[in-house]
């Protein structure tokens, strides 16, 4: 019976992350306003969720109407106390018309020192200076034991 009320109180946690994070799923430009948006940066991951040790996708998407000019990016990986725990930069120059987007290498959840972060809540921080204006956004995600993401598959039957 004990068991049975953590594996609940996982479903549970699981459902509460993925219904109050958006950083997941197709990126949407609500362009209802006939004027220009401009460009607009939107900071995505592949996942919500990850076991630790999994590699964390990033991709950086202009979602305006305009052409995003901006060098850089920066990545910056923020744990729940707002603190960085790894940090890289490309120092290049892009032009990404709406639409296009950077894939960023894939993070392997180690930070600056090479060691494992532990599970928890994190937030990526993208950042693109384009001179006059600089381009900003954050996603945020989570990463878990691997044996709650096995419970959960075991439990959890997708029709």
């Amino acid at each position: 019976m004990n068991r049975a009320k953590y594996v609940l109180a996982g479903v549970v946690l699981i459902l509460v992350l993925l219904s109050t994070t958006g950083s997941l799923g197709s990126i949407e430009v609500d362009n209802k306003n006939p004027a220009s948006m401009g460009a607009v940066l939107k900071v995505t991951t592949d996942k919500i969720i990850y076991c630790q040790g999994e590699p964390v996708a990033i991709f950086l998407t202009n979602v305006g109407d305009e052409i995003l000019s901006g060098g850089g990016p920066v990545i910056t990986i923020y744990n729940k106390e707002n603190e960085i725990v790894y940090q890289d930069a490309c120092y290049c120059w892009y032009e990404l018309e709406p639409g296009e987007y950077i894939t960023w290498p894939p993070w392997d959840q180690t930070n600056q020192q090479g060691n494992q972060v532990p599970i928890g809540r994190y937030v990526v921080e993208g950042f693109l200076s384009g001179g006059e204006e600089n381009y900003i956004d954050t996603a945020t995600f989570y990463i878990v034991n691997w044996y709650w993401q096995r419970v959960m598959a075991e439990r959890i039957v997708i029709p």
